[in-house]
């Protein structure tokens, strides 16, 4: 499913830095696209918006893979720590961007490899970042 898919983008990224999410899974409420709550010491829990309909479960309508990417990045970033007293500041940004250059080295190298993308024409990794959009906090 699309939580998996999500999972195989960014695992390269955890391992890394080290950085470990617990628990993944899907984000039904309304408001921002995803949550990560973390214990500022790498290991986070993080739900996503999946569903195109934000609150509905039986939408089986779901958001562009590359803007669910773009938001489970985000979410990753928060990881970090940065963002403590103000959850976006400047810093936050600056890791964001070097996440997304790793995720990009990641697919451009093979390490990740998105079978879905190829099977798609995408070229077999590209996943992409496509559709942009930040995550929630």
């Amino acid at each position: 499913g699309l939580l998996q898919r999500l999972k195989l983008h960014v695992d390269p990224i955890l391992r890394r830095r080290g950085w470990r999410v617990k628990h993944l899974h899907e984000h039904n409420g309304r408001g921002p696209g995803g949550m990560c709550y973390h214990d500022l010491q790498g290991t986070a829990d993080i739900s996503i918006r999946l569903r195109a309909v934000a609150g509905d479960a039986r939408c089986n309508v779901f958001l562009p893979f590359g803007r669910l990417l773009a938001v489970m990045l985000h979410e990753i970033t928060h990881i970090s720590g940065h963002g403590l007293e103000d959850i976006h500041p400047p810093e936050f940004y600056d890791e964001l961007r070097v996440v997304r250059q790793q995720h990009r080295g990641f697919v451009a190298d093979g390490t990740i490899v998105d079978p879905e993308a190829a099977a798609l024409g995408g070229g077999g990794g590209r996943g992409g970042e496509e559709g942009g959009g930040g995550g929630g906090g």
